[in-house]
């Protein structure tokens, strides 16, 4: 019966919990030891509530009252924000004495101190692994790898560079470190730390359908790894604030100002930015001013009693959001909070005008910033004009500032000489995952549909045959139409991002389809280098080089698509058709647009975008604050799960109190575990420490190990019966005698070099395979260290064709690595020798082989992926063979080249086609995008691969993408496309395809696009050296 009503209560009490939380019910609650049910009451959990809601009051300012040992006050308040709301009305048409602005009261502030919650953190147990003393990292550089700069000290190594990562081990903590360090009015010789403060703030909806939202403000600690502080399930985020919106009534407020009129857009946005800068006014208290100043004196979870100095280092944002921060016109004339760049010149990314814009004008918070924001608030608030208003624009509109005053500047500036716009770190989700490529690719789309319905959906259609690869680095396209981008997250853009090379060569006419390819090649070389979790100056200097190539081709991209009559795409036809309804019930006018008398409004690409622009800021910021991954907007966004968690165990009545309760409780109870598990008690899942004890388990697999396979198999095959049964079939012959070719050479200790020994008779004959049988496993996992000095796994499963891809040091040629698909995983018992009776187990791999195309260059200075194709059957080098699983650098994704489409001429009928009717895929691509670990072994300068990579090689790539910017296919391309005819391209191939502004028998979505032959996509020689070639590769 027991096992009956907890499955009754789990499937019908409504709750969304899933297995795994049942199952921690079970063994963490239900069957621990000290669980008495005896002690449950009805009222038990309204009594711990209550006493958790206790332990939050405090009798006095200074009285901790009931406060239990070990724990301290971090609780929050809820208290009214008032704002000035200027009037409108001048000083000669109001009674004399009446100022020109009212007070409005905006309650709903919910808030903790910082102060408290710096102090409760670093008392925490998970301070005893924050990081109190900062350091920097440099690595010995490999001969082949030139150093980025002049060391930059006389105790730096010109042998060695510097490595950025983690934020304690950035240039900024080590300076602000240095200033702690020299105050000499503290009373105390106490060790003297910094709290390095990470705001992230954003605004989010609770619901899917509804109005119930909030706006969360985080606070997470840089002395905490990004490795640990970065998961959500570390609870590393400190919920500090949630911020009021101005009220639904606010309208009926400025309505009593201004003889029964609506406020302005420029009103209601001033408010809303007073209201947001009044909120951090009072969260930078005079207490926080004072421990800013002169420290909190606290004894550390690692014991160690320091003075600990909270310093703000970066504040994450979405640009909206930033420009609230910055206090900056929303896509004003100078629209990037970092810099003073007109809007007109944002185009001009990486160009050596654009440097030095952002060198010699950056954004500073100094006295003539202040005085003309004040100068222009007391014509608001003095002469009583309204926000907007061209007088007060004179002070502002040069540098696009507004007429708030900014909490930072007022409270930090002064005494501690902070300039707020340096925190306003980049952000790679919203900027670019979300910004530059989203647009890019949406109108690479609207392109696709001039075309025709059948373009689009052979873009589909080779998407959806990529298949998923890693643990979720690249999730399947199957059952999606990428051009419809339906409910699409950032990593879902990203995947397509990693996949759209392929996918999309062969679509477009020529010259637009090789420069689209090679811009698509460098967004996503800019995207792996700038999302890298390890940085050194040379890979920084990469970046560098990339952004200004970048640039270029962003701006050949607005040039060549603009000879393409694009239209809005169904999809935004659809959401705009939303918008004008939405707006219309609001009593909105819609907005005109040129129209292709469908209903569908013209549209270009644009480069008028302050996102763009923001690109160039990506390396001055990883080196000052560390990778992007330690600031990005994403954990964020991961953290607001917590929140809609807590607003559905409400009951949707005053949710953002209840959700701060929840909260607190949820602290609360954290902190009594701790002290509980200090009595040696276990309770629950231990989170945010890490377990230095000598009886920590190690991990299933030794580390030490270069793979993994099952150590038993249930499936075993008897070599006899295979060639037997299989009499047909390709891959099958001379497998015994290949089989035993291998055994040998790895029994005599030969070194791998792609080529096996051809063995005698007789030394086969000596060689006793026990039972005559191999046992075959379902998984290969191979442990392998990633550039960032980090153990990864990758799983080969030669059940899916895209997880059963390898890649094997080259023994030869100008390719660091060959390529090889795993068809069986086996382990087999053999030995040496009749006279040897005691076998050995040996695992081994069959693959079948990839080869290079002779045909093709594919490398950073051509901006175009590496290309392979099987081996061809019956050829010099043979198509099958074995493999050690020790050889095996980690699984790659290859992605079939759709273009050439696909041949039985490379292998007789085979069980082992690609496609079991069609055959096999002509080429594959070499997704060297598909993770940054795989980017940086094709570059050569990753840390944890040293010893790993072709020195030759690398050298060779580094040099290319450093003289990246000085390639000329770009403006050759622009040449190309003025020249040719007025409304005609020239496709893949040699046919023609009559472009829809040209004639009104243009293609329709019935239309099907041009094939070859025999049936296969774009298989024609385009003259530039990459034609379907079906010879025999090499490897």
């Amino acid at each position: 019966m027991s096992t009956f009503r907890l499955a009754h209560w789990y499937h019908n009490s409504g709750m969304s919990g899933s297995r795994e939380s049942l199952s921690k019910l079970v063994n963490e609650v239900l069957q621990s030891k000290d669980f008495n049910v005896h002690e449950l009451d009805k009222q038990s959990m309204e009594k711990l509530d209550r006493s958790l809601d206790m332990m939050d009051r405090r009798e006095g300012r200074g009285s901790e009252g009931d406060v239990p040992q070990g724990m301290s006050w971090d609780g929050w308040k809820e208290e009214g924000v008032r704002i000035q709301v200027p009037t409108g009305v001048k000083a000669t048409s109001r009674p004399r004495g009446e100022d020109a602005s009212r007070t409005f009261e905006v309650n709903g502030l919910h808030r903790r101190q910082l102060v408290d919650v710096v102090r409760s953190t670093f008392e925490s147990q998970a301070a005893a692994d924050f990081h109190y003393h900062p350091f920097t990292t440099h690595w010995d550089v490999p001969d082949w790898i030139p150093t980025a700069d002049p060391p930059a000290s006389n105790n730096d190594s010109p042998d060695t560079c510097r490595i950025h990562d983690e934020l304690y081990t950035s240039d900024t903590w080590i300076e602000e470190q240095a200033r702690i360090d020299q105050l000499s009015d503290i009373p105390d010789d106490l060790p003297r730390a910094i709290a390095g403060m990470m705001f992230w703030s954003d605004a989010t909806h609770l619901t899917q359908f509804g109005s119930a939202k909030m706006w969360p403000l985080y606070l997470y600690f840089g002395n905490q790894s990004k490795l640990v502080r970065s998961k959500p399930t570390a609870r590393a985020s400190h919920h500090v604030a949630y911020i009021p919106s101005l009220p639904d009534d606010f309208q009926d407020f400025v309505r009593t100002l201004n003889k029964g009129k609506s406020g302005s857009a420029d009103l209601l946005q001033h408010c809303k930015r007073e209201l947001f800068h009044a909120v951090w006014r009072l969260m930078l208290d005079s207490e926080f001013l004072h421990a800013y100043r002169h420290g909190i004196v606290i004894r550390c979870g690692d014991g160690i009693t320091r003075r600990i100095f909270p310093r703000i280092f970066t504040y994450s944002a979405d640009y909206p959001e930033k420009v609230l921060i910055a206090t900056i016109r929303n896509l004003g004339n100078c629209p990037c909070p970092l810099c003073l760049v007109h809007r007109d010149d944002i185009h001009l990314l990486g160009t050596a005008e654009d440097q030095r814009s952002r060198s010699e004008h950056p954004r500073v918070d100094d006295e003539d910033r202040r005085r003309r924001v004040t100068l222009a608030r007391e014509i608001l608030y003095k002469q009583g004009y309204a926000p907007g208003n061209e007088h007060s624009e004179r002070f502002l509109k040069g540098d696009s500032s507004v007429a708030t005053e900014n909490a930072f500047s007022v409270q930090l500036a002064h005494d501690f000489e902070f300039n707020y716009f340096v925190m306003l770190v980049v952000d790679l989700l919203h900027e670019f995952e979300l910004g530059v490529w989203k647009a890019v690719f949406i109108h690479l789309v609207r392109i696709l549909y001039t075309f025709g319905q059948t373009t689009v959906d052979r873009f589909n259609e080779r998407f959806r045959k990529i298949g998923n690869f890693g643990r979720a680095t690249i999730r399947s396209f199957a059952f999606m139409n990428v051009t419809d981008m339906k409910n699409w997250a950032a990593r879902t853009y990203e995947d397509c991002l990693q996949c759209c090379f392929a996918c999309l060569e062969g679509l477009l006419p020529e010259p637009e389809n090789s420069a689209v390819l090679r811009f698509i090649y460098i967004l996503c070389l800019w995207h792996g280098l700038a999302k890298c979790r390890q940085h050194t100056d040379v890979s920084l200097k990469l970046l560098k080089a990339v952004t200004e190539r970048l640039g270029d081709e962003l701006r050949a991209f607005e040039a060549y698509t603009s000879t393409f009559d694009t239209y809005e795409t169904p999809k935004e036809v659809a959401s705009r058709d939303r918008r004008v309804a939405g707006n219309a019930h609001k009593g909105k006018a819609a907005s005109r647009g040129h129209s292709d008398g469908s209903g569908r409004h013209r549209k270009r690409f644009s480069l008028r975008t302050v996102k763009v622009h923001l690109l160039g800021h990506y390396a001055p910021t990883i080196r000052r604050f560390g990778t992007t991954d330690s600031y990005s907007t994403q954990v964020g966004e991961l953290e607001h799960r917590t929140v809609k968690r807590f607003y559905r165990r409400t009951n949707k009545h005053d949710y953002v109190k209840q959700t701060t309760l929840l909260h607190r409780r949820q602290e609360r109870i954290q902190k009594i575990t701790e002290n509980v598990r200090k009595l040696g008690v276990e309770v629950g899942k231990q989170i945010r420490v890490i377990d230095r004890s000598e009886s920590i388990p190690l991990p299933p697999t030794q580390p030490a190990l270069p793979y993994q396979i099952a150590e038993t198999s249930k499936h075993w095959i008897h070599l006899g019966r295979l060639v037997r049964e299989n009499p047909d079939e390709p891959a099958d012959r001379n497998f015994i005698s290949d089989l035993k070719n291998h055994l040998l050479g790895r029994i005599r200790n030969r070194p791998f070099d792609g080529e096996e020994t051809n063995f005698t008779p007789q030394e086969h004959d000596d060689l006793v395979i026990k039972n005559n049988v191999i046992h075959q496993h379902a998984y290969l996992r191979i442990n392998y260290t990633t550039y960032d000095v980090r153990r990864d796994q990758d799983i080969i499963n030669p059940r899916v064709p895209s997880r059963a891809f390898i890649m094997v040091p080259a023994a030869a040629g100008d390719h660091p690595y060959w390529y090889a698909r795993v068809l069986g995983i086996y382990d087999i018992w053999v030995s040496p020798s009749r006279q040897d009776p005691s076998p050995v187990k040996l695992h081994f791999l069959w693959v079948r082989w990839l080869g290079d195309d002779p045909s093709h260059v594919g490398d950073f200075e051509s901006a175009w992926l590496h290309r392979v194709g099987y081996v061809r059957f019956g050829g010099e080098s043979g198509a099958f063979g074995f493999l050690d699983p020790s050889v095996v650098i980690r699984g790659c994704h290859l992605i079939p080249a759709f273009r050439f489409g696909l041949t039985k001429d490379l292998l007789p009928p085979s069980d082992f086609y690609d496609d079991r009717e069609a055959g096999d895929f002509v080429n594959y691509y070499v997704n060297q995008f598909v993770d940054r670990d795989m980017l940086m072994r094709y570059i050569g300068c990753g840390v944890g691969h040293l010893g790993m990579v072709d020195a030759t090689y690398a050298r060779m790539a580094i040099t290319q993408i450093l003289n990246i910017t000085s390639s000329s296919k770009t403006k050759e391309t622009l040449v190309e496309i003025v020249s040719l005819p007025e409304g005609r391209r020239q496709l893949a191939g040699d046919e023609e395809i009559l472009l829809e502004s040209e004639s009104e028998d243009c293609l329709s979505d019935s239309d099907e696009a041009v094939v070859s032959d025999n049936g296969s996509e774009m298989d024609l020689d385009d003259g530039d050296g990459d034609a379907a070639s079906l010879c025999e590769y090499e490897y």
